[in-house]
């Protein structure tokens, strides 16, 4: 073995290890966060109107601030390519039923590429940041894979009516909507 193969072994095995720390280290910070939140992990139903978000802005808030009877919380990133294909159907969609719904971005990558984003495509919906805290929500809202994109739907009493790992069309998120908007208990 000559002396640059192995150099480039140990250069290989340091970044390794260096991804596996980081990893952990990210790993471990969500896990401190979902400990310290507003969630019972009694498996009690969780309070979603308690979960904290930051808004593009740096601004802290969460889903108590919109009053919409429905709210479609989408995960995505300006990286996957699925999610930027939803994403004009999403503005389509919240422009048809202004009334009646938020949608939100839950956007899993650094605020400046989703800055841009939004102003390149003119995103009319709030956009979120994770801010480190991508398993927090992942878990939170049920989306096991972790896998982007990822839409949830919550109705007025802010309960999960709806979950969908991988792209969704229109024409399937309109129809769970008008089940969700119709439906009186």
């Amino acid at each position: 073995m000559t002396t640059g193969n192995r150099q480039l072994i140990l250069v290989s095995l340091i970044s390794l290890a260096i991804g596996i720390s980081a990893f952990m280290l990210l790993r471990s910070q969500s896990a401190d966060f979902i400990s310290a939140s507003s969630v019972d992990q009694t498996n009690e139903e969780i309070d979603f109107k308690k979960i904290p978000f930051t808004l593009l802005d740096q601004k802290q808030t969460s889903l108590n601030q919109w009053q919409q009877p429905v709210l479609i919380i989408n995960f995505w990133a300006p990286w996957c390519l699925p999610c930027r294909k939803e994403i004009p159907d999403l503005i389509e969609i919240k422009n048809e039923y202004p009334d009646q719904l938020q949608i939100l971005g839950l956007s899993f990558d650094r605020e400046d590429f989703v800055r841009e984003y939004q102003q390149k495509y003119n995103i009319n919906y709030p956009l979120l940041l994770t801010q480190g805290k991508e398993a927090f929500y992942n878990r939170i809202f049920g989306n096991q894979s972790g896998g982007l994109p990822y839409t949830v739907i919550l109705d007025q009493k802010r309960q999960i009516r709806f979950q969908h790992t991988g792209i969704i069309s229109k024409t399937q998120l309109k129809t769970e909507l008008e089940n969700i908007i119709s439906y009186r208990p």
